[in-house]
């Protein structure tokens, strides 16, 4: 078989598979899945992951490990967490770097890969020089490269720059000729040209990549002197805290820990917590000294339930006691009206009035019961009432209009008469012309609210705030206002209790709020 250099034109074209007017595209696209692109074949590319993991393999990266786990057994878990991440952040920038190498290689590849005009179909057209195949009839000019190896059918003054080759700088000069007579050559030389070709190749790869590195040696020179410089003093830090911390936890440990708890539990026992637990320690003292905060909490605690529970008690008695006693005042008036009705001849008032009175005395006994229903704290109310409207017909009016669907309602004793009795005395007595009080009741989601309201004189602002000040401050002077206000305190707790509202000279408003369910007092 002959040689291409020995074939003509027709021939070449012939044996290709070709004609004048090259390829059909079909066929090129066949040949180029066929035989693959022509470009020389480079080594598979690491993966990301594995020049992340390529990292670590790094002496001093490995020595930084050592010394972080040996931290983190040590129990300094910041300065594990900061050599860890020094680590880590190291790893993704030489893998960021390396990506970035490889992409400005690629991108110089891009820019360098020629391309090739070619005739298929008889049509001219360029392509990248990756996919020429055989059978393609090139088309060459002026400055373009040859971008693969060829048979030439047709040249005028073709000169080709071997230099990359041979060596040779100046151009050698193609020709259109048959050389029937010439042998082949040695197969050694062609096989030596290849390997040059591809020597050459690969060193024009090394020198772009080589470029391309030293760009990024510049920008990461800075970041590993920085790491060594950090990873040393890491170095140097845990090993002198790993001596120092392995002495002061036992020492620290055993003291700071159990002081700590100890400070924090007198401050809840300052707070008035009681409630408090043992704290562990090794050393005998503080355990004792915890022993004797946990005695003084527990004596503290009953001290302060045995004052609570004796006041509470001093209350209910006082409280109690002032129930029991009925104003002389009020008795004496009262049987001299009864006297006075009689006298008059108007039995029927004396004999009513009598009746209102035996009510009065009856409710206010109740059994020795503190705690009553509603209705009979309203009877009690009406028949005071009744009683004083008898002595100043000419200027007490009242009304007392609470349903009835609160009588069954367990209120505490005296809870609005005392509130009827001030409005009397203090409100109406000191006004000109007749007055009226005004009890109402209504209940709430999660109370029952009763209102007693006047339109005596009133009080002035200073007035009004002395008595909202005795409310608050639990100062009474006789069964008033104070009086009744600190024993729904007692009785429903925080959340309820008395608001007083007055305006000088248009009457006075006492608002009482109590809870729908209480619990006597033993």
């Amino acid at each position: 078989m002959k040689e291409w250099y020995q074939m003509r034109e027709d021939e070449v074209l012939e044996a290709l598979g070709s004609d004048a007017n090259g390829l059909s595209s079909e066929k090129a696209e066949a040949l180029l899945k066929a035989h693959g692109e022509n470009v020389l074949r480079e080594t598979k590319k690491k993966s990301v992951w594995r020049v992340f993991a390529e990292q670590f393999a790094d002496l001093l990266v490995i020595i930084l490990i050592i010394a972080a786990i040996i931290s983190m057994i040590s129990g300094n878990v910041e300065s594990t967490i900061v050599i860890f991440a020094v680590i880590t952040m190291n790893a993704i920038l030489g893998t960021v770097q390396h990506e970035k190498a490889e992409k400005s290689l690629a991108s110089l590849k891009t820019l360098s890969a020629p391309t090739a005009k070619v005739l298929r179909g008889g049509v001219k057209g360029e392509i990248p020089s990756a996919q020429v195949v055989k059978g393609d009839i090139l088309l060459l000019e002026a400055g373009d490269m040859v971008t693969a190896d060829g048979r030439i059918l047709e040249s005028y003054s073709l000169q080709v720059n071997e230099s990359s080759l041979t060596g040779e700088s100046t151009n050698v000069e193609k020709k259109t000729v048959v050389l029937e007579g010439e042998k082949a050559p040695d197969e050694r030389m062609v096989e030596f040209q290849r390997i040059l070709e591809r020597l050459i190749m690969q060193e024009m790869q090394n020198y772009i990549y080589n470029e391309s590195m030293y760009l990024v040696q510049v920008e990461t020179s800075l970041t590993h002197r920085v790491k060594i410089l950090i990873s040393g003093m890491a170095v140097l830090l845990l090993a002198t805290l790993g001596i120092l911390m392995r002495r002061s936890f036992r020492l620290t440990g055993g003291i700071i820990r159990p002081v700590t708890e100890m400070l924090d539990k007198v401050k809840k026992v300052g707070r008035g917590n009681f409630d408090v637990l043992p704290v562990s320690a090794e050393i005998v003292e503080i355990e004792e000294l915890d022993q004797g905060i946990n005695k003084m909490a527990h004596r503290i605690s009953g001290l302060l339930e045995n004052v609570r529970q004796e006041k509470e008690m001093q209350h209910l008695t006082e409280l109690q006691l002032i129930q029991a006693q009925v104003n002389p005042h009020f008795l004496y008036n009262t049987l001299d009206t009864i006297v006075w009705l009689i006298e008059g001849g108007m039995t029927d008032d004396a004999v009513e009035m009598i009746s209102s009175l035996s009510i009065f005395f009856r409710t206010s006994l109740s059994k020795g019961n503190d705690i009553i229903p509603l209705s009979e704290e309203k009877r009690h109310t009406l028949s005071y009432l009744e009683i004083q409207q008898f002595r100043y017909r000419d200027i007490l009016e009242f009304e007392l209009s609470i349903p009835k669907e609160l009588d069954g309602i367990q209120v505490p004793k005296l809870s609005i008469q005392p509130l009827a009795e001030n409005a009397l005395y203090h409100g109406i007595k000191n006004r000109r012309g007749k007055g009226k009080i005004t009890i109402t009741g209504r209940e709430e989601a999660d109370a029952i609210v009763l209102t007693v309201s006047d339109n005596g004189q009133g009080m002035t602002p200073e007035r009004l705030h002395e008595v909202q000040e005795a409310i608050r401050t639990g100062e009474r002077a006789g069964f008033g206002l104070a009086a009744v206000a600190e024993r729904i305190a007692l009785y429903y707790g925080p959340g309820y209790g008395m608001t007083i509202s007055s305006k000088e000279g248009e009457g006075t408003t006492v608002e009482l709020r109590l809870g729908k369910n209480i619990q006597p007092k033993s």
